[in-house]
Protein backbone atom coordinates (compact mmCIF):
# COMPACT_ATOMS: atom_id res chain seq x y z
CA UNK A 1 0.00 0.00 0.00
CA UNK A 2 1.49 3.41 -1.04
CA UNK A 3 2.52 5.72 1.65
CA UNK A 4 2.76 9.33 1.80
CA UNK A 5 5.36 11.11 2.86
CA UNK A 6 8.08 14.40 2.56
CA UNK A 7 11.22 15.47 2.38
CA UNK A 8 11.72 16.51 5.60
CA UNK A 9 9.56 13.84 6.95
CA UNK A 10 11.59 10.79 5.29
CA UNK A 11 15.22 12.89 6.24
CA UNK A 12 14.26 13.29 10.27
CA UNK A 13 13.36 9.48 9.88
CA UNK A 14 16.81 8.50 8.13
CA UNK A 15 18.75 10.68 11.08
CA UNK A 16 17.15 9.20 13.93
CA UNK A 17 16.78 5.50 13.50
CA UNK A 18 19.18 3.10 11.19
CA UNK A 19 18.13 2.84 7.68
CA UNK A 20 17.18 -0.46 8.03
CA UNK A 21 14.62 -0.05 10.50
CA UNK A 22 13.35 3.23 8.67
CA UNK A 23 13.15 1.26 5.55
CA UNK A 24 11.24 -1.98 7.19
CA UNK A 25 8.19 0.34 8.25
CA UNK A 26 7.44 1.78 4.52
CA UNK A 27 8.02 -2.06 3.89
CA UNK A 28 10.64 -1.87 1.62
CA UNK A 29 14.36 -2.73 1.36
CA UNK A 30 16.71 -0.76 2.88
CA UNK A 31 19.02 -0.50 -0.93
CA UNK A 32 15.60 0.89 -2.18
CA UNK A 33 15.25 3.71 0.97
CA UNK A 34 18.98 4.57 -0.16
CA UNK A 35 17.81 4.92 -3.63
CA UNK A 36 14.60 7.21 -2.79
CA UNK A 37 16.96 9.38 -0.71
CA UNK A 38 19.58 9.63 -3.26
CA UNK A 39 16.55 10.61 -5.99
CA UNK A 40 15.50 13.28 -3.89
CA UNK A 41 18.70 14.68 -2.94
CA UNK A 42 18.06 13.41 0.62
CA UNK A 43 21.51 13.04 2.99
CA UNK A 44 21.99 10.10 5.03
CA UNK A 45 24.45 8.78 7.37
CA UNK A 46 27.75 7.60 6.49
CA UNK A 47 29.30 4.27 7.15
CA UNK A 48 29.58 3.80 11.00
CA UNK A 49 27.39 6.26 11.78
CA UNK A 50 25.27 4.96 14.46
CA UNK A 51 28.50 3.01 15.87
CA UNK A 52 30.15 6.03 17.16
CA UNK A 53 26.79 7.47 18.22
CA UNK A 54 25.98 4.14 20.20
CA UNK A 55 29.96 4.57 21.63
CA UNK A 56 28.98 7.95 23.16
CA UNK A 57 31.37 9.68 19.93
CA UNK A 58 30.93 13.10 18.58
CA UNK A 59 28.45 12.63 14.94
CA UNK A 60 27.34 15.25 12.95
CA UNK A 61 23.99 15.84 11.13
CA UNK A 62 24.34 16.65 7.29
CA UNK A 63 21.60 19.12 6.62
CA UNK A 64 18.71 18.95 4.31
CA UNK A 65 19.40 20.92 1.34
CA UNK A 66 17.10 22.86 -0.45
CA UNK A 67 15.77 21.75 -4.28
CA UNK A 68 13.97 23.39 -6.86
CA UNK A 69 11.02 22.86 -7.64
CA UNK A 70 8.20 20.78 -5.42
CA UNK A 71 9.32 20.38 -2.07
CA UNK A 72 6.68 18.08 -0.88
CA UNK A 73 4.96 15.26 -1.10
CA UNK A 74 6.74 11.35 -1.91
CA UNK A 75 5.06 8.48 -2.73
CA UNK A 76 6.86 5.17 -1.39
CA UNK A 77 4.95 1.69 -2.52
CA UNK A 78 5.84 -1.25 0.02
CA UNK A 79 4.39 -3.64 2.01
CA UNK A 80 3.38 -2.82 5.84
CA UNK A 81 5.66 -4.79 8.28
CA UNK A 82 2.98 -6.56 9.66
CA UNK A 83 2.60 -8.07 6.47
CA UNK A 84 6.06 -9.06 5.49
CA UNK A 85 6.87 -13.25 5.68
CA UNK A 86 7.97 -14.23 8.29
CA UNK A 87 11.29 -15.35 7.00
CA UNK A 88 11.60 -11.41 5.98
CA UNK A 89 11.06 -10.20 9.26
CA UNK A 90 13.69 -12.97 10.72
CA UNK A 91 15.93 -11.79 8.30
CA UNK A 92 15.61 -8.34 9.11
CA UNK A 93 16.00 -8.83 12.08
CA UNK A 94 19.83 -10.85 12.46
CA UNK A 95 20.73 -8.24 9.99
CA UNK A 96 20.07 -5.91 12.95
CA UNK A 97 21.67 -7.64 15.45
CA UNK A 98 24.56 -8.44 13.00
CA UNK A 99 25.07 -4.68 11.66
CA UNK A 100 24.87 -3.59 15.29
CA UNK A 101 28.37 -5.64 16.97
CA UNK A 102 31.42 -3.70 16.72
CA UNK A 103 33.19 -6.52 15.23
CA UNK A 104 31.20 -6.22 11.97
CA UNK A 105 32.01 -2.48 11.67
CA UNK A 106 35.23 -2.54 9.14
CA UNK A 107 37.58 0.59 9.45
CA UNK A 108 39.73 1.02 6.36
CA UNK A 109 41.94 2.92 7.56
CA UNK A 110 42.84 0.75 10.94
CA UNK A 111 42.79 -2.37 9.17
CA UNK A 112 46.64 -3.50 7.08
CA UNK A 113 45.93 -6.63 4.52
CA UNK A 114 48.91 -7.65 1.68
CA UNK A 115 47.52 -7.35 -1.16
CA UNK A 116 45.77 -9.61 -2.52
CA UNK A 117 45.82 -11.45 -6.01
CA UNK A 118 42.37 -9.85 -7.32
CA UNK A 119 43.83 -6.14 -6.54
CA UNK A 120 46.84 -6.64 -8.18
CA UNK A 121 45.38 -7.89 -10.89
CA UNK A 122 42.51 -4.84 -11.22
CA UNK A 123 45.14 -2.46 -10.51
CA UNK A 124 47.36 -4.07 -13.30
CA UNK A 125 44.63 -3.79 -15.96
CA UNK A 126 43.28 -0.29 -14.79
CA UNK A 127 47.12 1.36 -14.98
CA UNK A 128 47.27 -0.40 -18.65
CA UNK A 129 43.48 1.63 -19.66
CA UNK A 130 43.56 5.06 -21.47
CA UNK A 131 41.19 7.39 -19.46
CA UNK A 132 38.12 8.10 -22.06
CA UNK A 133 37.13 12.11 -22.44
CA UNK A 134 35.40 12.64 -19.24
CA UNK A 135 38.90 11.30 -17.27
CA UNK A 136 37.77 8.00 -17.05
CA UNK A 137 39.35 4.55 -17.18
CA UNK A 138 36.91 1.63 -16.79
CA UNK A 139 37.03 -2.26 -15.70
CA UNK A 140 33.75 -3.98 -17.28
CA UNK A 141 34.74 -7.88 -17.31
CA UNK A 142 32.92 -10.28 -15.54
CA UNK A 143 35.85 -11.50 -13.65
CA UNK A 144 36.83 -8.46 -12.13
CA UNK A 145 35.30 -6.04 -10.17
CA UNK A 146 33.06 -3.09 -12.11
CA UNK A 147 34.60 0.13 -11.63
CA UNK A 148 34.70 3.12 -13.49
CA UNK A 149 37.15 5.76 -11.66
CA UNK A 150 39.58 8.62 -12.39
CA UNK A 151 43.42 7.24 -12.38
CA UNK A 152 44.08 9.57 -9.53
CA UNK A 153 41.44 7.34 -7.44
CA UNK A 154 43.22 4.20 -8.36
CA UNK A 155 45.25 3.97 -4.92
CA UNK A 156 42.12 4.62 -2.92
CA UNK A 157 39.70 2.49 -4.46
CA UNK A 158 42.55 -0.58 -4.41
CA UNK A 159 43.30 0.42 -0.19
CA UNK A 160 39.29 0.16 0.25
CA UNK A 161 38.73 -3.02 -2.46
CA UNK A 162 41.71 -4.91 -0.36
CA UNK A 163 40.57 -4.69 2.87
CA UNK A 164 36.82 -5.27 1.64
CA UNK A 165 38.26 -8.58 -0.31
CA UNK A 166 40.06 -9.60 3.28
CA UNK A 167 37.35 -9.21 5.41
CA UNK A 168 34.96 -10.58 3.44
CA UNK A 169 36.81 -13.52 2.78
CA UNK A 170 37.36 -13.98 6.62
CA UNK A 171 33.76 -14.36 6.41
CA UNK A 172 33.49 -17.19 4.79
CA UNK A 173 32.29 -14.95 1.44
CA UNK A 174 33.15 -15.55 -1.99
CA UNK A 175 33.57 -13.63 -4.72
CA UNK A 176 32.34 -15.34 -8.40
CA UNK A 177 32.36 -13.75 -11.87
CA UNK A 178 28.70 -12.88 -13.60
CA UNK A 179 27.48 -10.98 -16.16
CA UNK A 180 27.63 -7.35 -14.45
CA UNK A 181 30.82 -8.18 -12.69
CA UNK A 182 32.63 -10.11 -10.16
CA UNK A 183 29.69 -10.43 -7.87
CA UNK A 184 30.30 -11.26 -3.44
CA UNK A 185 28.22 -14.43 -2.53
CA UNK A 186 26.59 -13.95 0.97
CA UNK A 187 24.48 -17.18 2.23
CA UNK A 188 23.91 -18.33 -1.47
CA UNK A 189 23.00 -14.71 -2.49
CA UNK A 190 24.73 -13.41 -5.25
CA UNK A 191 25.33 -9.11 -4.69
CA UNK A 192 26.61 -7.46 -7.84
CA UNK A 193 29.43 -4.76 -6.57
CA UNK A 194 30.39 -1.69 -8.37
CA UNK A 195 32.49 1.98 -8.14
CA UNK A 196 31.17 4.87 -10.33
CA UNK A 197 33.22 7.94 -9.71
CA UNK A 198 31.34 10.58 -10.47
CA UNK A 199 32.76 13.87 -11.78
CA UNK A 200 32.32 17.57 -10.40
CA UNK A 201 32.79 19.94 -13.55
CA UNK A 202 32.22 23.25 -13.79
CA UNK A 203 31.59 24.90 -17.07
CA UNK A 204 34.51 26.61 -18.55
CA UNK A 205 34.49 30.62 -18.52
CA UNK A 206 36.53 32.87 -21.09
CA UNK A 207 39.02 35.04 -19.42
CA UNK A 208 39.76 38.43 -21.15
CA UNK A 209 41.82 37.82 -24.05
CA UNK A 210 45.28 39.41 -23.62
CA UNK A 211 48.55 39.70 -26.02
CA UNK A 212 51.37 38.76 -25.48
CA UNK A 213 54.48 41.41 -26.38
Amino acid sequence: MPTETTRKKLYNEVWERPMVKVAADYGISDVVLKKICKKFNIPVPGRGYWAKLAAGKSVSRIQLPPIGGDDGKIIISGMPKSQLPTNVIEAKYQAEIFESLNDNNIDVEGFYYPTHSLITKTRNKLEKRKADKQGLVHLHNKSDFWLSISPASLDRVAIFLNVFVHESENKGFQFKPHDDGLNIVVNNESISLSIEEKLDKSPHELTEKRSIK
